[in-house]
């Protein structure tokens, strides 16, 4: 219920999309009345599974607490780590290696979180999320970086493609889109050319699947700076253009307004690391021509 998706249920429970679709028909059978309905890809709970949900709640996490005191008392300790994938893929599993050496007692356990709400509930010990505007939930929330986008590519498709002079130039593009074709249509009227875009082109409902296309040379996406700086840095990418959209949005770390000392220590380290990691990285110069 709190992911939307299938797939997104499956990769956090480690399970195959199919194992998730026929545990949500044996619950609807077992009921004997629909949990779920659908919009477009997304699953939405009906009133049935929302109030369903409310109840068993607590349950679940008295459940989860004690599992989580066993761990403890094995001189282990598991803090949850709820982060949507872009940050996941991009920064925060690469780091994990230097995050446990640091604290060595520590087992980090991640799923998804959602994104685009600035309301996120607080539902792990340690939520990262991206959303436009301030934190309005009920835990405490720090600005990991901002979310601008700016359209990249690979070398390799700017080879192939040709000179990049202007956005006009970008019109005959092979665009790749993070969740739908807003993202482009927004930029494209930031350049003056909302009449005459249509930017079609492929739809990736993850962004990790987005990073892979555009490094593989498929087409041009628009990536938040932040999260492709490193492959930036390192010729991976080619950044396109100055001219951002997103502007308002941003990435937060979100805890509980009282953490437990370990989720302190890891907040404090995470910030820490991400804040050294993205300010490493400068923008070049204005519209970047390419020839």
């Amino acid at each position: 219920m709190r992911l939307g998706r299938l797939q997104a249920a499956a990769d956090a429970l480690c399970v195959t999309h199919g194992a998730v679709s026929q545990q949500i028909s044996a619950l609807e059978q077992w009921f004997g009345c629909p949990l779920f309905g659908r919009e477009g890809r997304a699953l939405r709970p009906n009133k049935i599974a929302l109030e369903l949900a409310a109840q068993l709640r607590p349950a679940l996490e008295a459940i989860e607490k004690a599992c989580r005191a066993t761990e403890r008392s094995a001189g282990e300790v598991v803090v949850t780590i709820a982060c949507v994938p872009s940050v996941a893929t991009q920064i925060l599993i690469p780091a994990l290696p230097a995050l446990r050496s640091s604290i060595p007692t520590l087992f980090p356990h991640l799923v998804y979180a959602e994104g685009d709400s600035s309301s996120v509930p607080i539902d792990a010990d340690i939520v990262i999320s991206g959303f436009s505007g301030s934190y309005t939930g009920p835990g405490a929330a720090s600005k990991l970086f901002e979310g601008c986008a700016r359209p990249v590519c690979s070398p390799a498709y700017l080879k192939r493609f040709g000179p990049i002079n202007s956005p006009q130039d970008l019109l005959r593009a092979d665009f790749l889109h993070d969740g739908s074709e807003a993202g482009w249509t927004a930029w494209f009227a930031k350049c003056g050319l909302k009449s005459t875009v249509k930017p079609n082109g492929i739809v990736f409902e993850d962004y990790g699947l987005l990073s892979t296309a555009v490094t593989s040379g498929q087409g041009v996406a628009l990536c938040p700076t932040a999260l492709v700086s490193t492959q930036i840095q390192s010729r991976e990418l080619v950044e396109l253009s100055e001219i951002e959209v997103y502007e308002q949005r941003a990435y937060w770390l979100i805890t509980p307004k009282e953490p437990s000392v370990i989720v302190r220590a890891v907040t404090a380290w995470v910030l820490e690391s991400v804040g050294t990691r993205v300010g490493k990285f400068s923008a070049g110069e204005p519209f970047l021509i390419h020839d």
